[in-house]
């Protein structure tokens, strides 16, 4: 039952921003009516993985479902119409933990790329997220990539675990001319979030109501303008060490993960972001007074709304990399930041401050 449940963000085949503006490959995506620009496509990974017909199968040792074993029969040959600027990826394989350590099986590893296009410096390529593969027992897993998407020039590991109160995590893979199998060395992990201790039931879903975790961080959101499962919010303060999306932890002041994935309701008759307003506590190690400021950022995931763009709705904080949204400031009580008016949390990834 599990490819089920990802919510009504309409897991699947997402779609990237990308800076060179590459041709988008899905139609829209939202809550349970998505709007038709907002970039991310409505297949769906219960489709299955994308097959190889001279594959073989290989079971998982722990009595599961077969995995397919992409390397049975794979022509790694690079197409020589693949420019030098690309690299030539057929799999994709690493392994995913819990936050110990401890492998985790039957977590979902999706590859996101953007394929090299036909302008200059392969600008103009199509940007796809393909479907999912399961772990194994041992947390192992292998993306195999079609061919039609193997001369790329950009790829974003997606890592999550449905029915588990588990941030999703996004590593970018760095190319440098990579080919053929590619094994991933950064850090998979995917870290619990605990559930709100106040959700006020739906109600009125197009009123504010504030949502609020056991350690004072709060949400303030209409359900109605957030694509996501409401009722199974769940957060967390983590390190930020070792995360491969935080490049130096000494800046963070106070990292919070999120889970289930979710992302801001877009206005699209003002092109603006229906806020999701956020306070949380001052950090211990941050020698913060009333009036200070400190700077707002959101991790890009599913289908997560640019606040800087005037297009919102068409535009996209790329998949694993940081926006900053807005500003913070520590309240007269000297012990919580609160976002400041108009900005507005644009998705419910990661989010992290930084002082000023």
């Amino acid at each position: 039952m599990k490819h089920l449940v990802l919510t009504s963000m309409s897991i699947g085949l997402l779609v990237m921003a990308c800076d060179d503006s590459p041709k988008m490959s899905g139609n829209g995506m939202g809550g349970t009516n998505p709007p038709a620009d907002s970039g991310v496509s409505m297949n769906t990974p219960d489709s299955g993985t994308t097959g190889n017909p001279d594959a073989t199968m290989n079971v998982d040792p722990d009595g599961g479902t077969p995995m397919m074993d992409p390397d049975s029969g794979v022509d790694f040959t690079r197409d020589p119409s693949c420019p030098m600027d690309a690299s030539w990826i057929t799999t994709v394989s690493g392994n995913v933990t819990d936050e110990m350590g401890n492998p985790m099986k039957d977590a979902w590893a999706q590859l996101c790329l953007v394929t090299c296009g036909p302008e200059a410096n392969c600008g103009g390529g199509t940007a796809v997220c393909l479907t999912p593969a399961d772990t194994i027992a041992d947390g192992s897993f292998e993306v195999f990539v079609p061919v039609e998407n193997r001369c790329l020039v950009e790829m974003t590991m997606r890592n999550l675990v449905v029915g588990q109160n588990r941030a999703t995590m996004y590593c970018h893979l760095g190319l440098d001319s990579a080919e053929s199998a590619y094994q991933v060395t950064e850090s998979l992990k995917l870290y619990p979030t605990v559930s709100a201790t106040m959700i006020p039931p739906e109600g009125d879903k197009e009123m504010v109501r504030d949502i609020q975790f056991a350690d004072g961080l709060t949400l303030s959101m209409a359900p109605k303008y957030f694509y996501g499962e409401y009722e199974e919010l769940a957060a967390a303060p983590v390190d930020p060490s070792g995360l491969c999306f935080v490049e130096d932890p000494s800046t963070v002041d106070a990292l919070y993960a999120f889970s289930p994935e979710g992302t801001a309701g877009v206005d699209f008759m003002n092109n603006t972001i229906r806020e999701i307003g956020i306070k949380m506590p001052v950090p211990a190690n941050s020698m913060a007074s009333a009036g200070d400021k400190y700077k707002l950022f959101a991790l890009g995931g599913l289908g997560c709304p640019d606040p800087t763009s005037m297009e919102p709705g068409s535009n996209f904080i790329k998949e694993g990399e940081w926006a900053q949204f807005g500003t913070g400031t520590v309240d007269m009580s000297g012990t919580m930041i609160e976002s400041d008016v108009g900005t507005g949390v644009p998705c419910l990834t990661w989010v992290k401050i930084e002082k000023e």
